[in-house]
C-alpha cells in the first residue's frame, strides 16, 4: 500500500512540475504581439497608482495599466505601492494597520489634491478603458489572505479577461490559482536564478527588470509559453531593443 502512495506521489508531482500551460498570452494581447504598458499609471502631473495618473495614462493612448496594490486593516484593497505611508503621502503608520475610512483620507504629497484611491473605485472609472496589470504587496512571504478579495473585485468587474496579477511572492500567486485558475497571474523577477519557481508557480507571465532580458530568459520564455513583460523602460531605444528581441512589452 505504501509503494502506491508513494508512486502517486511521484506522479502528481512529476505532473505539476513538468505537465502545465500558462492560459494568458492570447487572452492578454489579443491581436497585437506588443503592448507598452503605463507603468503605475503616467505620473509626470500627478502622484503614481492615483485615479488621476490612470487617466492621463489612458488619454495618453496605453492600452494597458499597471497599478500597484496593498490592503487595508479591514482588508479593502487601495492602489499604492508601498505599505508604509510616510513615503509617498502626509500619512503615517501602514496602510495593512489602517482601517479604509482613514485611508481614504489621507492626501499624497503633492500641492494637486490627490488620495489613495481603491481597486474598486478605480475599476469602476475605468473598468471598460484599458487592460490592467495588478502588482500585489505582500509584507511577508505568508501575507496572501487579500488575494481572494482581489479576485472578488476583478469578477465583480468582469475583468479576468483583461487583467494579470502579478507578485514578486510566488506563494500568493500559487494561491491565486487554487482560488481561481481562470485568473492570469505575473512572476515578477528580478534575477534569473529564481527563472525555476514558474514550475511550481505556474504563472502565465514572466515579469522580468528590463536588465535581465537576454537571449536565455528570451529562450526560457519561449520554450514555456510564457510572455515577458519588462519593466521599468522610459525610452524608445530600449523599447525598440526589447521588441526586436521579442518582449511583449
Amino acid at each position: 500500500m505504501i509503494y502506491v502512495f508513494v508512486i502517486l506521489i511521484i506522479v502528481t508531482t512529476l505532473r505539476h512540475l513538468c505537465f502545465w500551460k500558462p492560459c494568458g498570452g492570447k487572452r492578454f494581447y489579443k491581436n497585437t504581439n506588443f503592448m507598452l504598458i503605463s507603468h503605475r499609471g503616467y505620473h509626470k502631473k500627478y502622484p503614481e497608482n492615483t485615479t488621476q495618473s490612470i487617466k492621463r495614462a489612458i488619454l495618453k493612448g496605453f492600452r494597458a495599466v499597471e497599478v500597484d496594490v496593498c490592503p487595508s486593516g479591514d482588508n479593502e484593497i487601495f492602489c499604492s505601492h508601498n505599505l508604509d505611508l510616510e513615503r509617498e503621502t502626509e500619512g503615517g503608520g501602514f496602510i495593512d494597520e489602517l482601517n479604509s475610512e482613514t485611508i481614504i483620507n489621507i492626501a499624497c504629497n503633492t500641492q494637486k489634491k490627490s488620495y489613495i484611491p481603491t481597486l474598486t473605485s478605480v475599476f469602476h472609472k475605468y473598468n471598460q478603458k484599458t487592460m490592467w496589470i495588478i502588482d500585489v504587496k505582500t509584507k511577508s512571504f505568508f501575507h496572501i489572505k487579500h488575494a481572494y478579495k482581489i479576485i472578488k473585485i476583478i469578477k465583480e468587474h468582469n475583468l479576468t479577461e483583461s487583467t494579470i496579477v502579478s507578485s514578486f511572492n510566488p506563494l500568493f500567486l500559487w494561491y491565486v490559482k487554487i482560488i481561481e485558475k481562470k485568473t492570469m497571474t505575473g512572476l515578477i523577477l528580478k534575477t534569473q536564478k529564481l527563472l525555476t519557481l514558474t514550475n511550481i508557480v505556474h504563472p502565465d507571465f514572466l515579469h522580468l527588470r528590463a536588465d535581465i532580458v537576454n537571449e536565455k530568459t528570451i529562450k526560457y520564455s519561449t520554450r514555456k509559453k510564457t510572455p515577458i513583460n519588462a519593466w521599468t523602460v522610459n525610452n524608445k531605444p530600449s523599447t525598440d531593443w526589447l521588441k526586436s528581441l521579442g518582449v511583449s512589452e
